[in-house]
This record gives structure tokens, C-alpha cells and sequence, in this order.
């Protein structure tokens, strides 16, 4: 991993040696989620940093206010 600072706060991401490292690790498990790694840098490659910040935020606004209501219990 490496620390990368810059004017929107710190960011980690992977670094020279990250592709060997995880394609060193073959469990079952860890192949499927570098598959599924693979798939999202895929899916996410045409999306500008605005559009996924944008797409990030939404979807967390939406997950906060679903854990808040199920946090308060069932209406009476």
C-alpha cells in the first residue's frame, strides 16, 4: 500500500509490488476477490472522479438512512 496526500486528504492505494503480492496468494477465497477486484476497476475504468464520488455518496446516503431506521426499531 502506498499513502498518497493530496489536496482532496490522504488516499492509499497499491503499489509496485501489490499485482505480485496478491497473485502470490492462491487461496479460494483470495482468487475470488481479486476476480472481483479485476471486475470492479473494469466496471468503474470510464467513470470520471466526480461521477464516482457523486455514485459513492449517494449510495452511502442511502445505506446511513437504512441503517438509521432499522437502528430506531419497528414503527408502532
Amino acid at each position: 500500500m502506498e499513502q498518497v496526500v493530496d489536496h482532496s486528504g490522504i488516499l492509499f492505494q497499491a503499489g509496485d509490488n501489490a499485482e505480485f503480492f496478491v497473485t502470490a496468494l492462491q487461496t479460494p477465497y483470495l482468487r475470488q476477490l481479486y476476480d472481483r477486484a479485476e471486475w470492479l476497476a473494469g466496471y468503474f475504468q470510464n467513470y470520471s472522479d466526480e461521477a464516482f464520488d457523486d455514485l459513492m455518496r449517494n449510495l452511502l446516503t442511502n445505506w446511513v438512512s437504512e441503517f438509521q431506521d432499522e437502528a430506531s426499531g419497528p414503527a408502532l
